[in-house]
């Protein structure tokens, strides 16, 4: 199932975790490089922390709605909850 973005939103608050919409960028340099590419972050609230998986070393806003829903699928069936 897709849900909207708005829907993954409120979904990502309810576990602890918020979900962010950007640019991807690269640090070319010691500075911000961004494309027109549109993407999404993920924070782990309780300890402000981006998820592994939507950055890598380089780049970051690297995942996309659907990856957002899995990533919150995942969380979900680990706390024994329906998305």
């Amino acid at each position: 199932m897709r849900y909207s973005e708005k829907t993954l939103y409120k979904k990502a608050r309810a576990i602890g975790y918020s979900v962010h919409k950007g640019k991807v960028h690269f640090l070319n340099g010691n500075y911000p490089v961004y494309s027109d590419e549109i993407g999404y972050n993920v924070v782990n609230d309780s300890v402000v922390t981006l998820v592994l998986g939507c950055y890598n070393n380089v780049l970051d806003h690297l995942w996309d709605l659907d990856d957002v829903e899995s990533f919150l699928k995942s969380k979900y069936n680990d706390l024994e909850l329906t998305l």
